[in-house]
Order: C-alpha cells, then sequence, then structure tokens
C-alpha cells in the first residue's frame, strides 16, 4: 500500500491488518498510522519529508522504517518477535540517517521468549552523516532480544527511562570506519538482568571501538552498588565494557 501525503494534507491509516505487506508513506504533509496490526514480515515505513506518527498499533514478526526528515513519533506500539526461527535478526525499529528527528516512547518491544534471550534488535539508529536533529528514545520497555538498543554513526541519542531487560546486550554502540561516533546520554533507564556473565560480547551497555565518552548517569543497573565494572569495585549489577564512560548508580527503584 503506497501512500502520499500532499503539502498540508493529512493522512490517515487506521483499523486495518497488514498481513505479509508494506504500508509505504512518503510526500511533504502528515500521516498518521494508528491502531493497525502488522503481521507475518509486513512493514510499515514513512520517508520523504513527511510528519506524524506511527502510534497505537502491534506488529507481529513486523517492523518500521523511519527514513522521514519531517519530524515523526513512533509511540506506544507494541512489537512482538513470536516466531523467532523466521524472523530471524530481525529489527523491530529503524531509524536511517535520513530521519533526524524522531521520538520513540510508550512501545513494548519484546522477544517473547518467557525469560529467555531471543534474536533481533528492538531499536537501530543509525547514520553515515550528520542530519542534525535528536533521537528521542524514552519510556520504553525493550525485552528478551539480541540487542536492546544499536545505535551508531554520528547521531544524538538520548536515551532515558526505559526499561531494558532480559537481554543478551541491553545498549550497544558502535563506531563505524571513517565516521563520527554517536552521541548517546543514557538517563535515568532501568538497565537490568541483561546477560552478566559468560561470554564478553554482551552486557548491559557496551561499545566498540568508540573514542568518545557516552554519558550514562542515574541508572539503575540491577543492583545498589551499581554495573559491574573494574572502575566500580564491587558492583554487582549489569556489566558496562569496552567504553569510556561517566556513570552513576542510583538506589533499586524498587
Amino acid at each position: 500500500v503506497d501512500i502520499y501525503a500532499a503539502p498540508g494534507q493529512e493522512v490517515q491509516v487506521h483499523d486495518n491488518t497488514f498481513t505479509a505487506a508494506r504500508l509505504h508513506a512518503a510526500g511533504e504533509g502528515k500521516v498518521i498510522v494508528h491502531g493497525n496490526r502488522f503481521e507475518q514480515g509486513s512493514t510499515a515505513q514513512v520517508e520523504g519529508t513527511v510528519t506524524g506518527a506511527i502510534s497505537g498499533n502491534t506488529f507481529f514478526d513486523s517492523k518500521i522504517l523511519a527514513n522521514s526528515t519531517g519530524y515523526f513519533d513512533i509511540a506506544n506500539n507494541r512489537l512482538r518477535l513470536l516466531d523467532q526461527n523466521t524472523a530471524g535478526a530481525a529489527t523491530l525499529v529503524t531509524v536511517s540517517s535520513h530521519a533526524p528527528n524522531v521520538g520513540i516512547y510508550g512501545n513494548l518491544l519484546d522477544g517473547f521468549l518467557d525469560g529467555a534471550y531471543g534474536l533481533g534488535v528492538g531499536v537501530s539508529a543509525g547514520a553515515d552523516q550528520d542530519a542534525g536533529g535528536i533521537v528521542d528514545i524514552h519510556d520504553n520497555i525493550v525485552t528478551e532480544l539480541e540487542k536492546g538498543m544499536s545505535l551508531a554513526g554520528p547521531i544524538r541519542v538520548l536515551v532515558y527511562n526505559n526499561t531494558i531487560t532480559g537481554n543478551r546486550t541491553g545498549i550497544l554502540a558502535h563506531h563505524w570506519p571513517t565516521i563520527a561516533d554517536p552521541d548517546v546520554v543514557a538517563l535515568g533507564n532501568c538497565i537490568a538482568g541483561n546477560l552478566r556473565s559468560g561470554n564478553t560480547a554482551y552486557a548491559g551497555l557496551t561499545t566498540v571501538g568508540m573514542s568518545s565518552t557516552v554519558a550514562a548517569t542515574g541508572n539503575y543497573w540491577g543492583d545498589p552498588s551499581g554495573p559491574t565494572h573494574p572502575d566500580n569495585p564491587g558492583g554487582l549489577g549489569d556489566r558496562i565494557q569496552e567504553l569510556d564512560m561517566e556513570w552513576a548508580p542510583v538506589p533499586d527503584p524498587g
């Protein structure tokens, strides 16, 4: 299904079921995608300069692609990988370098494995050039995935008030050759119960090849003692690794 929103026009897509299908919205107007069901590998994609929201939808083994240069909200959706075999390493929400102003909030991103570590990525935000703006990720629940969040390239990402738990890696920030590192601030999240032992490729928060500092302050790491890290002797919470980092433990939110 292809939709074009002309300048000054608002297009609403609601109360539909998309099965193994793609909803593609483009143009210069406003698009609201609400109350739909996406299943069996379906995609909701926005690009061009459209503004608006993808909100209040359910996605089963399906995904969202945000490529629009206009401000767009991805809010209050439920996205689940029900079939780990067919979904593979799917990314539930992808934000490209062309989408500099995106709000991702109030969503459930779930590998749906009842306490096990699954495949896939909750939110992937990457850029090959600095488009300006901020990717604003807050008040989501991200659980039972290979990576809760994967962040790369010259983007500005603010991650706050999320619950990131039960993943192999909670947040991964990584370097891409020849381009700048992401500017990441992680504030006031619950990053707990992600893989703490065994394979050192996994942790509550990991950076790979980063030369810049990740600011992670006021987060709860699963224990009042703070994260497991050489600079925090006695820390029993989720592990932090391979990074130059500013952090501070907070009391148990319970």
